[in-house]
């Protein structure tokens, strides 16, 4: 072989070694998982320590309300109306229809077990609650009362959902009727009771408030979350953020959006380019709890312990904005305040939130109970407020016995305090009742005997 075959050779050698290595190159992959690639957008930093719930741990009622003889009662302890509540969800319910005009019916009829939900349902969530054949249709609608006819006429049996704005309702049958009417009767029978006073709400609906109630100050201490798995869970790239103090606040932003700690509370997001103005497509009062629910879920978002549960407390879609909210409970009582110490709340669009606001304190063991509040006045003193002149040109469309929250000040253990207050739901939403001067019993915080 001569020198320039040689050369040739070598050449094409080269060219096709440079070749395969270029091929190569395109196709290599590196076998890195995503995250680890940086350990800050790491799934598992950015899950809370938190819990998932089902839709059926957080679709609760606020009241369930026997009418006996015309008598409106319920049961004393929280904990049996819960156990009344998962035995109802047990109930096989089929041949759903439209009804026309129940409520006149409703309200006429004298026994009954009447359940109130915080906040309108769609009827899509039945599915969620009930046993149900997969072939039944049900009507589409939203509800936000529950009736049960306890009759002994097995035709007259039904379980009605009724859309309490518009009067409109959905009845449906259910399995082992008779089993069923006798097992609510007995269990109201079998547990302690108490009456309820009945007052008419803006809508012209039955409002329950207990005749007697015995509730103290609780004392719990609490655990502040970890900020950084909101950063890594809120944030598209969470090593691009970057966090600053402004007097109390702590604020992070990658340039667009924006999380804040206030007073070490609570987290707040916000990110502008997820508004309405983008909206694809609408969703349903459904959708939109499913997807919300998800998304909690997804993260362990649900960062309650016993006895403490959230609940679901508004789900709304508008033209405006699509909220989700649920609202903290300490054995069955809501606890109410205007920050977010007790409140998950998102405003959900193009399946992403655009405002997220979580606690970041989590009441932990109980500490101690106090004496009750002079303000918590008896429910005699709370009817002749809200029949007077304080309420006499105000809208009241609810009243509900829940907790005020407060942080504990002044003592060698942090901790935080529930305080048993009553509170009025007007069109503002739920606030503290007020109470004329002349019935104040001095310092708003001070204790009185149980």
């Amino acid at each position: 072989m001569n020198l320039e075959s040689i050369k040739s050779f070598i050449l094409i050698f080269l060219i096709a070694a440079s070749l395969l290595l270029t091929l190569a190159t395109w196709n290599y992959q590196p076998n890195i998982d995503e995250d680890e690639g940086d350990t800050e957008d790491s799934v598992i930093e950015a899950q809370l320590d938190g819990e998932q719930l089902t839709k059926k741990d957080v679709v609760r009622p606020s009241q369930i309300i026997y009418k006996l003889e015309g008598q409106a009662v319920g049961l004393a302890d929280k904990n049996n109306e819960n156990d009344l509540y998962n035995q109802i969800l047990n109930l096989s319910l089929y041949n759903f229809e439209v009804m026309s005009n129940p409520m006149n019916q409703l309200e006429n009829n004298q026994n009954q077990v009447e359940i109130i939900f915080p906040t309108e349902l769609p009827t899509d969530v039945i599915v969620d609650l009930f046993s149900i054949d997969n072939e039944v249709n049900i009507p589409d609608s939203t509800f936000d009362r529950v009736y049960i006819t306890l009759s002994s006429n097995q035709e007259d049996n039904q379980i009605v959902f009724v859309k309490t704005s518009t009067g409109t309702a959905i009845g449906a049958k259910f399995q082992n009727s008779n089993q069923t009417i006798e097992f609510l009767i007995d269990y109201e029978n079998d547990n302690e009771s108490i009456r309820y006073e009945v007052l008419e709400n803006a809508n012209e609906l039955a409002i329950y408030l207990p005749s007697e109630i015995s509730l103290a100050i609780e004392y719990f201490s609490y655990k502040t979350l970890d900020s950084e798995p909101f950063r890594n869970l809120l944030f598209n790239t969470p090593s691009s953020v970057r966090n600053y103090k402004n007097n109390n606040r702590e604020i992070y932003t990658d340039g667009i959006s924006e999380m804040t700690i206030e007073d070490g509370y609570s987290i707040s997001f916000s990110n502008p380019l997820n508004d309405t103005q983008v909206l694809e497509e609408s969703v349903t009062q459904y959708q939109l709890f499913d997807q919300v629910h998800q998304f909690i879920n997804k993260h362990n978002g649900f960062t309650s312990t016993e006895p403490f549960q959230f609940f679901l407390s508004e789900l709304l879609t508008s033209a405006n904005t699509n909220l989700v909210e649920y609202n903290l409970a300490y054995l069955g009582y809501p606890i109410y305040e205007m920050g977010s110490l007790a409140t998950i709340s998102i405003n959900w669009h193009n399946q992403d939130p655009s405002i997220y606001s979580h606690p970041i304190v989590q009441l932990v063991d109980r500490l101690e109970t106090g004496l009750v509040p002079t303000a918590f006045l008896d429910t005699t003193s709370v009817l002749e407020i809200l029949n007077g002149n304080t309420y006499s040109d105000k809208t009241v469309y609810d009243v509900a016995v829940g907790y005020q929250i407060e942080q504990e000040s002044g003592s060698e253990t942090q901790a935080y305090k529930l305080i048993p207050t009553w509170y009025v739901e007007g069109i503002s939403g739920w606030e503290e009742l007020e109470i004329p001067g002349e019935l104040l019993g001095g310092d708003n915080s001070a204790m009185g005997t149980n």
